[in-house]
């Protein structure tokens, strides 16, 4: 009996062994689980980069042709800023020209009110002087009209 308990462990051990596999068996269990995960990232792997890839050549495309865009606009702008500047240039000279020719005009508008002012002066003096003059006379053409009146009476 002694040697059934003895080989009573033994049966045991071999028992739970076939029970539970062999530790290779779990081994290689565990490598395919593994695989398996291995190949399922891999997949979503290269999904993610297949989109980062197709996100990059949109992207490409799209900011070439915002940078070609810019270019023009920077071009038709760059144009119109130089025609802009010309036109500036033209309005300036014609503003000089015209503040001078205003200058010319108040010049010639002081002389001119400067001459009407001798011109009325004078025609003041003259009208005066005339006046004067024309006071005698008219007092004196007077006096002969009435003569002549009573001259013409006595005939």
């Amino acid at each position: 009996m002694a040697l059934v308990l003895l080989s009573s462990p033994a049966v045991a051990i071999r028992t739970r062994r076939v029970a539970e596999g062999h530790p290779i068996e779990k081994v290689i269990e565990m490598l395919k689980g593994l695989i398996t995960q291995v190949d399922e990232e891999s997949k979503a792997e290269a999904l993610t980069y297949e989109k980062f890839e197709y996100w990059c050549k949109n992207s490409d495309k799209e900011l070439s042709e915002a940078i070609a865009e810019g270019k023009s606009t920077i071009d038709e702008l760059s144009s119109k800023i130089a025609g802009l500047k010309e036109t500036e240039k033209v309005l300036t000279e014609e503003i000089e020209l015209l503040e001078q020719e205003l200058e010319k005009l108040d010049e010639d508008a002081l002389e001119a009110k400067n001459i009407r002012t001798a011109e009325s002066d004078l025609y003041s003096e003259a009208d005066t002087d005339y006046n004067q003059q024309s006071k005698p006379l008219t007092m004196q053409s007077s006096c002969w009209k009435s003569r002549k009146r009573k001259q013409n009476r006595h005939f």
